[in-house]
């Protein structure tokens, strides 16, 4: 009874008991813990090496390429965490696959069509040291030493510009074409060689391109090889016109076309039709073509037919469809 007049009922235990409790608690279900342990850690290291297993696979794979092995990586069985980096890997190989392949075929093309030139230019400078006193054999082997010397040059020139291209993945610092002033830049440019080979240029707007960006000295560098071409190759008294429209570039001449056998070929590395007078080194449609792509244009080659005759092949040419949306 409390001083207050309330009563208090006290109820308690004794410490030991409890203490027993727990440690019979506690004890009592470790025996069964102490027995499971070594078969947790048996299937634990299990499913870890099962899991690893294909990691250490591919990093034995990575560990033992060749120098210049640049095939995929296998990614069957590999988890899912490191998949998408495997994948990247994969990406990266390719591409570098593809730049040891264009490295390798430019090696290849330039030791095969410098071999020809200098061939020639070996064969000039001996003239040349031959002609003794005959001083028109002397001048006449010196004149074929230049143009030999030119057109090397100029097929080394092209050469590196289409390693370069071929490099590219993307375009970089690009800027609105301003096709109107391209074109007529390039008229203004080639205008006193057409004259001199009896070629008339003609500049037509026929309609306002659309706006496209990119890189113009490459857009320029595309249009010159067509012009280039349209007045290399076509006769005397040639019309060659560059016409704009919203969605097309046409470089279209009247001389005498290109045969369909020729036509599917051209553009191809170093083809050149048979027959044709004007040396040339059948890279400057690769060119345009390479440029094309990077730019997003279509390129398609094409005689054009009027009245029952062929009077010409689009830009010798060639019409480029600007992708322009």
């Amino acid at each position: 009874m409390a001083a207050n007049g309330e009563l208090v009922i006290a109820v308690g235990q004794e410490l030991d008991y409890r203490e027993d409790l727990i440690e019979e608690m506690i004890f009592g279900q470790m025996w069964i813990w102490f027995a499971s342990l070594p078969i947790l850690i048996i299937v634990l290291g299990w499913l870890i090496h099962k899991e690893l297993r294909p990691i250490k696979r591919l990093s034995q794979e990575v560990q033992t390429r060749k120098s210049g092995d640049v095939s995929l990586l296998n990614t069957e069985g590999l988890p899912v965490e490191i998949l998408p980096l495997v994948k990247n890997l994969n990406q990266f190989f390719d591409r570098t696959s593809a730049m040891l392949q264009r490295e390798r075929r430019f090696t290849s093309d330039a030791a095969h069509e410098l071999r020809s030139p200098l061939a020639a230019l070996r064969i000039q400078t001996e003239v040349a040291q031959l002609a003794g006193d005959d001083v028109a054999l002397r001048e006449q082997a010196l004149l074929h030493l230049t143009q030999g010397i030119d057109r090397a040059s100029q097929l080394i020139e092209q050469l590196l510009t289409l390693s370069r291209l071929d490099n590219l993945q993307a375009l970089e610092t690009l800027q609105l074409l301003d096709w109107e002033a391209i074109v007529q830049s390039l008229i203004s440019e080639r205008y006193f060689v057409a004259e001199k080979r009896k070629i008339t240029l003609v500049f037509e707007k026929e309609s306002e391109p659309k706006q496209k960006q990119g890189q113009s000295i490459l857009v320029s560098l595309m249009l010159r090889n067509l012009l280039d071409n349209a007045i290399k190759y076509c006769p005397e008294d040639t019309i060659v016109s560059v016409k704009i429209s919203s969605s097309q570039i046409i470089i279209e001449d009247n001389g005498g076309g290109v045969e369909p056998e020729d036509l599917k070929k051209l553009g191809q590395r170093f083809y050149r039709p048979a027959g044709q007078n004007e040396k040339g080194s059948g890279l400057g449609l690769s060119i345009v073509m390479r440029i094309a792509e990077l730019h997003g244009f279509k390129v398609r080659l094409e005689n054009v037919v009027k009245e029952g005759r062929r009077i010409g092949l689009k830009s010798n040419n060639i019409l480029v469809e600007m992708a322009l949306k």
